[in-house]
C-alpha cells in the first residue's frame, strides 16, 4: 500500500508540475516554461508531450536571444551582425516576428552601398549594360535611391550612344570598303549626331574629323572637275593636289594633277605674253596720251596681272586723265550749246516780259508734273518715243495707259542730217519718279526699258537722259521726260 500511496503522490506532482509548466507555455515565458518542463523530463523522460514543450521553449529561448542581439545590432548600425543573427532566425523559424524584414533591412544597408560602388566603376569602365545590371539590383533592394535611379537613366542613354557608335563604326567600315561619296556621308552624319550629343564620347571625334576628311575628297574632285571643264588649270591643281593629299591610293587622280600642272604651266606663259602685249598697246596709248584706248589694253592686262604695281599705276592715271578729258568736253559743250543760247535769248528777251509766261507754260505741261524741254544740240537730233508700242506724239501731255501695269519704252533717235543713230553710238539712262523696286524690271537693255508697275503706284515720270557714248563721235545730250498714268479705265481720269 505504501509504495502505491507514494506512485500516486509522484503522479499528482508530476502533473502539477506539467500544468504549471502548460501555463508559462501558453504565456509564452519561455524561460519558466524550459525549467519546469526540464524538471518534468529529468524525472519522467516521457510524460505526457513535456519533451517536445521542452524543445519549443528552448528553441523558443534562442530565438528571442538571436532576436534581441539583431535588434541592438540595428540599433547601433552594425549591419553585418544584424544580418548574421537575424539570418540564424529565419534558418530556425522563416516566419519569426519581423526577423525577415529586419534582414531584408540589414541586408539592404549592406548591399546597396556595395552595388552603388560596383555600378560606378562598371561606367568607369564603360560596361554599360553590367552597370545597367547592378543598378537594377539596387534598386530592387532599395526602390527609392535616387541617385542610383538617376544614374540608370543615364546609364540607358549611354548604352544606346554605344549602339549608336559602333553602328557608325560599322557605316565607316563599310565605306572603307566601298569607297563611295554616299557611303562616307552616312557615316559622317551618324558620327556628327553622337558628337552633338557627347563630344568627347570615346574617339568620335577623330572618328568624326577622319570622315569628313574622306568626304571632302569626293568635293575636291568634284571641283577640281568643274575647274578643269573650264580650264581653269591653277584653280584645278589647287583642288586635285589637296585631294591627293587625302587619298593618294588614287592612280588616276596624281595621272591628272600631273597634266593640270602641265596645263597651268603652259596657261601661265600664255598668260604672260597676253600680259606683255596688252600693255605695250596700252603703253603706247599711253605715251600717245589717248587715254580711252590706253584705259581699254591696260585694263585687259591688269585682268590678267593685277598685282603689277606699274600697270596699276599707269591704268589709274589714264583713268585720271580719261575723266579730266571728259570733263572738259562736257564743260566746252554746255558753254558752247547752253549757256551761249541763252544768254542770247535773255539779252534778246527781257524777264519782265517773258518770264512769267515761261514759267506758266513750264508748269502746265504735263497735267501738273513740270517737264523739261526738249534739248537737241548737234549730233542728236530727232528722238521719238515708243510706249507699249505706241508712239508719243507729245511728251509734255500725260500718255495714259489703261487695264494694264505693263509698261514698255523705246527711245528712237536720229542725228541732225536726219540718219538714224544705232544704240552701239548712243547712251541711254532711264530714271522712274517715284523710284521702282529693282524686281520690277524686266528688262533694261540700253534705249529699251520694260517694266512691271507695281500695285498702288498709277503716276510715273520717266526721265530719259540720251547722249554719245564717246563724244568723239556722237556729240551731243537729249535729256526728256514721259508722264505715264496708269489708268483701269479712262473714266476714272
Amino acid at each position: 500500500m505504501t509504495d502505491n500511496h507514494e506512485h500516486d503522490f509522484v503522479h499528482i506532482e508530476t502533473e502539477i508540475i506539467y500544468q504549471l509548466a502548460l501555463s508559462y507555455y501558453v504565456e509564452e515565458d519561455w524561460s519558466n516554461a524550459a525549467e519546469w518542463f526540464g524538471r518534468i523530463v529529468r524525472q519522467k523522460p516521457n510524460y505526457e508531450d513535456a519533451n517536445s514543450r521542452l524543445r519549443d521553449a528552448e528553441k523558443q529561448l534562442q530565438l528571442a536571444a538571436l532576436y534581441e542581439q539583431g535588434k541592438q545590432a540595428i540599433a547601433g548600425e552594425d549591419w553585418e551582425i544584424a544580418r548574421v543573427r537575424f539570418q540564424e532566425i529565419l534558418e530556425i523559424d522563416p516566419d519569426y516576428k519581423h526577423a525577415a524584414d529586419f534582414h531584408n533591412e540589414a541586408n539592404r544597408e549592406i548591399e546597396v552601398p556595395q552595388l552603388y560602388s560596383r555600378a560606378k566603376e562598371q561606367l568607369r569602365q564603360q560596361d554599360w549594360s553590367k552597370a545597367i545590371e547592378t543598378l537594377n539590383k539596387l534598386l530592387g533592394l532599395d526602390p527609392h535611391h535616387e541617385e542610383a535611379r538617376l544614374l540608370l537613366r543615364q546609364t540607358k542613354l549611354k548604352e544606346r550612344l554605344e549602339d549608336e557608335y559602333q553602328w557608325a563604326l560599322k557605316r565607316c567600315e563599310n565605306a572603307e570598303g566601298t569607297d563611295q561619296e554616299e557611303d562616307w556621308r552616312e557615316a559622317t552624319t551618324l558620327l556628327q549626331k553622337i558628337a552633338d550629343k557627347q563630344s568627347g564620347y570615346k574617339s568620335v571625334s577623330t572618328d568624326l574629323a577622319y570622315a569628313q576628311r574622306r568626304l571632302k575628297y569626293f568635293e575636291l574632285v568634284r571641283k577640281g572637275e568643274e575647274h578643269w571643264s573650264r580650264e581653269e588649270w591653277q584653280d584645278a591643281v589647287t583642288c586635285i593636289e589637296h585631294a591627293v593629299r587625302i587619298n593618294s591610293r588614287d592612280c588616276d587622280l596624281v595621272a591628272k594633277l600631273a597634266e593640270a600642272r602641265k596645263k597651268s604651266s603652259e596657261k601661265d606663259v600664255a598668260d604672260r605674253q597676253k600680259i606683255r602685249e596688252f600693255y605695250d598697246k596700252g603703253n603706247d596709248y599711253y605715251q600717245l596720251k589717248r587715254w580711252g584706248e590706253a584705259k581699254t589694253y591696260l585694263e585687259k592686262a591688269y585682268a590678267v596681272a593685277p598685282s603689277d604695281a606699274d600697270l596699276v599705276a599707269k591704268l589709274s592715271e589714264a583713268k585720271k586723265n580719261l575723266r579730266r578729258q571728259r570733263v572738259m568736253k562736257i564743260a566746252g559743250v554746255i558753254l558752247t550749246v547752253v549757256l551761249l543760247p541763252l544768254a542770247y535769248v535773255m539779252f534778246q528777251n527781257p524777264i519782265s516780259e517773258t518770264g512769267d509766261s515761261l514759267l506758266d507754260e513750264y508748269w502746265l505741261k504735263g497735267g501738273g508734273v513740270p517737264p523739261t524741254p526738249t534739248i537737241a544740240i548737234p549730233g542728236i537730233g530727232k528722238v521719238e518715243y515708243l510706249v507699249n508700242g505706241v508712239t508719243v506724239e507729245n511728251i509734255n501731255q500725260p500718255y495714259y495707259l489703261i487695264g494694264t501695269r505693263q509698261i514698255s519704252v523705246e527711245a528712237r533717235v536720229w542725228n541732225t542730217d536726219g540718219m538714224s543713230i544705232s544704240n552701239d553710238e548712243i547712251l541711254c539712262q532711264w530714271a522712274f519718279d517715284p523710284p521702282l523696286p529693282e524686281e520690277a524690271f524686266e528688262e533694261k537693255d540700253g534705249c529699251q526699258i520694260s517694266v512691271v508697275a507695281p500695285e498702288g503706284m498709277d503716276h510715273h515720270l520717266l526721265e530719259v537722259v540720251i547722249r554719245g557714248k564717246d563724244l568723239d563721235e556722237v556729240a551731243g545730250t537729249s535729256r526728256n521726260f514721259i508722264n505715264i498714268v496708269l489708268q483701269g479705265n479712262r473714266g476714272d481720269l
